[in-house]
């Protein structure tokens, strides 16, 4: 910024870090996410919830792998005035369930694409009711989003199991 006030001057740095930052967080957080993932859906099989076997059951380089895809595509969405960033986002809900079950990063992608395409309404009514559990798990002093976040990840493998026409038990 000019300090006289007659001229903007844009610094692409700060915008290039941030993109990078996003990408690096989204990696780090499917190293996590998938193996939470593979628990849910251990539960919705019936099973315990197991964090510790969770890990052992998915391949953390493609859980990598498929947060630096989905990491850099959400990051160029929101490159490109912030919607299609949503839109990138919302359409990789269940990447980090596919990669749970085995698939490799790119067919995780691709399926999680097909998955929320076949199902939108649906993934629309869960993405908001999503988001309005986490809001209130944060609202409630903040206390609530320990309960929000594993309600979340549990809805969305119940859906991710129905969506795909298998049973829940």
């Amino acid at each position: 910024f000019d300090p006289s006030g007659s001229t903007f001057v844009y610094d692409g740095g700060s915008f290039v870090a941030s993109f990078i930052v996003g990408v690096i967080v989204s990696a780090v957080s499917y190293i996590v996410s998938v193996p939470i993932s593979r628990a849910t859906l251990d539960v919705a099989d019936g099973a315990r919830f197991d964090i510790g076997a969770a890990f052992g059951k998915v391949d953390v380089s493609n859980a990598l792998v498929a947060g630096l895809i989905v990491g850099l595509l959400t990051q160029i969405g929101f490159a490109l005035l912030f919607l299609p960033g949503l839109v990138v986002a919302f359409f990789t809900y269940f990447t980090s369930y596919f990669v749970a079950e085995g698939s490799k990063p790119v067919d995780a992608v691709q399926k999680s694409f097909s998955l929320v395409s076949a199902n939108l309404g649906d993934s629309l009514v869960l993405a908001i009711l999503s988001i309005l559990v986490l809001i209130l798990g944060v609202i409630a002093l903040c206390v609530g989003i320990f309960v929000a976040i594993p309600v979340t990840f549990l809805a969305a493998g119940y859906a991710f199991r129905k969506f795909n026409g298998q049973p829940v038990q």
